[in-house]
Parts: C-alpha cells; structure tokens; sequence
C-alpha cells in the first residue's frame, strides 16, 4: 500500500471520529481546573490527548469497517431532494 492511500485511509479514519473532540475539550478543561486547584498535571493530561487521539481513530477505524458510514451516507442522500428528483428521473429512463 502506498504511503498517499495509507495517509488517506488515516485521515477519514480521523475524519469520521471527529464527533469525538469533545473529549480533547474535555481533557483540556480538566487540566484548567486542576491547575486553578494547584495541581499541575501536564504530562497526564498530554498522555491523555494521545491516548484519545489512538481510541478516535480506532472508532473511526470502526465506524467505516462496520459500513455505519455508508449507510449514514445514504440516509442523508435519500434525505436531499434534488438527489431523490434525479433518481426518480433515472428510474423513469431504465423502464
């Protein structure tokens, strides 16, 4: 496998966990407090953010070898007007 399709595949990986930031803000703003509270705690923290950032890619991995992502796809296609016009008009043209 090429080193551009490997890149590829990691970034849509990373691509489709990026509902998942919410947890870096988290880890951050644990760090704000605990260093408001006195204890500073940077490389925990850090270890942390790497730690979320292998399980997010993980899910991502996850999410489109369990084809969640195709079918989520076509659940928004199936959603847009223009798309399901053009359909219909394809399926007229086949009969």
């Amino acid at each position: 496998m090429t080193l551009i399709k490997r890149i590829a595949r990691y970034k849509i990986y990373l691509d489709r966990s990026r509902t998942y930031a919410a947890y870096i803000q988290l880890l951050l703003l644990i760090k704000l407090v605990l260093s408001d509270v006195g204890i500073d705690s940077t490389w925990m923290v850090l270890g942390g953010l790497g730690l979320c950032m292998c399980i997010f890619m993980f899910v991502g991995y996850l999410d489109t070898r369990l084809g969640i992502r195709s079918r989520e796809m076509e659940d928004n296609g199936l959603k847009n007007p223009i798309l399901m016009e053009i359909l219909k008009n394809t399926q007229k043209w086949e009969k």
